[in-house]
């Protein structure tokens, strides 16, 4: 009897191209996306910030956390007993994070959270207002970008947007710390600080 052999299409062989061929096994996904094998196939599951089908692409990433509905994976956290923060209501009404000053009281506390950034330009925004007592050194806002130091707002009052360029940092995972010192426990009798709106963006 004559013989005969099959010409697969893509993803198959074996004799009768019955055998599913394990894509996955070359690694063919890129910018640590996972690969998932489907028959004759295979899909690639992107890591943050990339796209295409082999996650090749760096896309658009952009993440508003703006406390409406808790902390939204952002922690807290308070060195000593006497310092005070929680989510409360801010000047206009919304949920925020605050920071108050006490008088006679040593305040410092912050919120930090992770983010994976994608590569190239990125930059950290968010809403402060702010009614201390004195200028830095004492009172101040910092961001802190890997324990780096990446801003200071010194100002005893204000009320606006902060711009933090994380470009730096492209391409990495980044712990974000904002943090609210008033350095000691004299003269503070200011209001604090409210944060709200915090986002991490590459959408420009």
């Amino acid at each position: 009897m004559p013989g005969y052999q099959c010409e697969c299409d893509a993803g198959w062989e074996g004799k009768h191209c019955e055998k599913d061929v394990d894509e996955c096994a070359e690694s063919p996904c890129q910018n640590g996306g996972f690969c998932e094998n489907t028959p004759g196939s295979f899909f690639c599951s992107c890591a943050p910030g990339w796209k295409g089908e082999l996650c090749e692409e760096a896309s658009c990433f952009d993440s508003t956390d703006d406390f409406e509905t808790g902390e939204q994976g952002w922690f807290a956290t308070s060195a000593q007993a006497w310092e005070v923060f929680h989510l409360t209501s801010d000047v206009e009404g919304d949920t925020a994070f605050f920071a108050a000053q006490q008088n006679g009281q040593h305040t410092k506390t912050s919120i930090s959270k992770l983010f994976e950034l994608p590569p190239g330009p990125a930059i950290l925004m968010f809403d402060l207002w702010k009614n201390v007592q004195e200028p830095c050194p004492f009172d101040s806002v910092r961001v802190f970008v890997n324990g780096e130091s990446a801003k200071e707002i010194c100002d005893p009052v204000y009320n606006g947007e902060v711009f933090v360029d994380l470009a730096p940092w492209a391409g990495q995972p980044v712990d974000i710390r904002i943090e609210f010192d008033t350095l000691d426990e004299v003269g503070n009798d200011g209001i604090g600080v409210y944060v709200d709106n915090v986002t991490v963006t590459t959408c420009f």
